[in-house]
């Protein structure tokens, strides 16, 4: 198959003046939803730690999973997928600290996912191409059970990739889409990425067992592979079920209508056909930008039980 131009994509047309208000980025708006998102994980995090300290351990679990999902939508189901698009501040320098510092607390290393996800728009569910999104086909409910609450094989793929990324070892898959052999800076600078996580976390985690505050291991080390269900839902029902053969984002991605508190910590990433359509758009003025485009946009999912009742659905196709 011949690669797809930026051009050969449908997008819904859309007139210059009012995309070009949308495009414009907001300080306050950036602001408030870091600061927002922030504060929500400082209360979760203070009310488990209280409860540890008087020994209600039931309550301390349930909030301990809310905290995890909380601070799983920092990742790039969330906060550093915006981030990485470089539109949520103003400033450059903005976004890039603190994508950096929230890659790190999820252990992903950014400067592979910014190469991997240039290519995952430019050749959206494209086979061979796109080496985001490995499969379309959508999880199953005993996936979401095992990889929701508590995910220790996640944290060893993960740990276990830094380590070789550390060690300037890639997968195949790297070498040949996101880092070439030719591209040895991008192989340097993934490394170093790596290097940077493995050795923060590992002084971070000594920190915190050294002062006895193994509290800190859960809410901060470990918090991004707790109670991450809603994230890991989500961020599938981005692609899963959806077309391969196409070359227009409303048939191969998925916007969902969620609780305004549910999109919030997910930074509208909810509104995914509208963000593939015009990924400059930040995050904060996706919903005006689906109001604009609604009469040539298909229905939107409605809630998380439509995105369950998409993927029993796709379940049922794949039997």
């Amino acid at each position: 198959m011949q690669q797809p131009t930026h051009d050969q994509w449908y997008r819904s047309p859309i007139p210059s003046e009012e995309l070009k208000l949308l495009h414009r980025r907001s300080d306050v708006q950036a602001w408030c939803r870091m600061i927002g998102h922030l504060t929500a994980l400082v209360i979760s995090g203070a009310a488990f730690w209280f409860c540890t300290l008087e020994h209600r351990w039931i309550p301390a679990c349930i909030i301990l999973l809310w905290h995890g999902m909380v601070f799983s939508f920092l990742g790039y189901a969330g906060a550093c997928h915006e981030l990485s698009h470089g539109t949520v501040f103003r400033s450059r320098r903005l976004n890039q600290f603190w994508l950096n510092l929230l890659s790190f607390l999820v252990w992903t290393n950014q400067s592979w996912f910014v190469r991997s996800h240039r290519l995952h728009h430019r050749h959206t569910l494209q086979s061979g191409l796109d080496c985001e999104v490995p499969t379309t086909h959508c999880l199953t409910a005993r996936q979401l059970v095992l990889r929701g609450v508590l995910d220790p094989r996640r944290l060893w793929r993960t740990v276990r990739t830094q380590w070789l990324n550390a060690r300037g070892v890639f997968p195949r898959v790297a070498c040949t889409h996101v880092l070439p052999e030719h591209d040895l800076a991008g192989r340097l600078e993934v490394q170093s990425t790596a290097r940077v996580i493995l050795g923060g976390h590992a002084a971070l985690l000594a920190v915190f067992l050294l002062t006895g505050s193994w509290q800190l291991v859960l809410l901060i080390s470990l918090a991004s592979f707790i109670g991450n269900g809603p994230s890991i839902l989500l961020a599938s029902a981005q692609h899963c079920g959806r077309s391969t053969a196409t070359l227009d984002f409303r048939d191969n991605s998925r916007t969902v209508l969620l609780p305004a508190w549910l999109s919030f910590f997910y930074w509208n990433m909810n509104y995914h056909v509208e963000h593939h359509m015009y990924p400059g758009v930040p995050c904060y003025r996706l919903p005006a930008l689906r109001t604009l485009l609604a009469d040539d946009l298909p229905a939107a999912t409605v809630g998380v039980t439509g995105v369950l009742e998409e993927f029993r659905r796709d379940q049922t196709r794949s039997c």
